[in-house]
């Protein structure tokens, strides 16, 4: 078989795959969970397992690994999945371009962080953004709930994300998503041998715990373990800086989903068997605010909420946005 013959008949299968396929591959990666991405997805486990067998079979690869802490991508799935958000990123981009709704507004929206780093989902609603709007700038600020708040609060930054218990009143709101609080610590410990954590798991831990402190309250890390364990640590510093201190052996650390997706070397994360690991995040600005390209970002970023089904948008404390472009 001739050099050209063999290129075609590589192409012939590619054309089998489409943009439905390719998002399923991210959705998975995001979650690592089979059940998680079939939720998000619409469809059952089996119907999305048929998909990625078929997916691998095509490219000839193994994109994902079962393994006791979830759905895993392997080396090669990962160099794949680079070049799918590429591929991703410009579907939208033609998209964009044969709905005619590529523009030239102008300027920069200033978004605080509570919670680093950013989720993936996040990283790719903001990615479609650059893409609908290169003219326009998102620059991100991180610090603790209670400062990210006066920054909003003072005109400094435009909105924020944050979890939703340290909304306050004066601020409207749109739930993004629901993010889970897991364990961090070092492979070679223990508890990295169990599949799931329970709170008894870590009586006899020094448990490093990312206080946000709102109000005089230790706001929303697990507040049924927090009360009653005897060796807590407060942990205020960033979360590149929790995970250092859990892998040179301080103790088991808390910490969320996005941080788990950087796959840090040396660290092992488990999900809680505990109701209140979860938390929403949302995206929070000033009720009173007006400006049309932060109006205009408010929708896309909803917009894309509904698309992906992760949550309801709803308005926090009866907030209101003010005039759209």
């Amino acid at each position: 078989m001739s050099t050209q013959h063999k290129a075609k008949t590589s192409m012939d299968r590619l054309h089998t795959l489409n943009l439905r396929d390719l998002e399923s591959l991210l959705v998975l990666d995001a979650t690592r969970s089979l059940g998680q991405a079939a939720l998000e997805l619409h469809i059952s486990v089996p119907t999305l397992s048929r998909r990625v067998t078929r997916i691998e079979d095509l490219l000839g690869i193994t994109l994902f690994e079962r393994s006791h802490s979830g759905t895993i991508t392997t080396g090669s799935g990962r160099h794949v999945l680079r070049l799918v958000r590429r591929i991703m990123t410009e579907a939208q981009h033609l998209l964009m371009l044969t709905n005619r709704v590529t523009d030239l507004v102008e300027g920069e929206i200033r978004v605080g962080l509570a919670t680093s780093p950013l989720h993936p989902g996040v990283e790719m609603w903001l990615r479609f953004w650059h893409g609908t709007y290169p003219h326009t700038r998102i620059s991100l600020h991180t610090a603790s709930d209670e400062d990210v708040i006066f920054t909003l609060r003072s005109g400094r930054i435009d909105a924020a994300i944050l979890p939703q218990c340290a909304l306050s009143n004066g601020l409207a709101s749109l739930r993004l998503y629901n993010d889970t609080i897991v364990a961090v610590m070092p492979d070679e410990h223990p508890l990295a041998r169990n599949d799931t954590l329970h709170l008894t798991d870590l009586a006899e831990e020094r448990l490093l715990v990312p206080m946000r402190m709102h109000k005089g309250q230790s706001a929303h890390f697990l507040p049924s373990l927090i009360t009653r364990h005897p060796n807590v640590i407060p942990h205020t510093d960033g979360a590149l800086t929790l995970l250092s201190l859990v892998r040179s052996g301080s103790g088991i650390g808390l910490s969320n989903t996005a941080s788990r997706d950087l796959h840090p070397p040396g660290l092992t994360f488990r999900s809680f068997a505990a109701s209140d690991a979860d938390f929403e995040v949302h995206l929070a600005w000033r009720q009173e605010a007006d400006d049309a390209l932060l109006g205009r970002f408010i929708a896309f970023m909803r917009g894309q909420a509904r698309e992906h089904d992760w949550s309801r948008s709803h308005y926090a404390n009866g907030g209101k946005l003010g005039p759209w472009p």
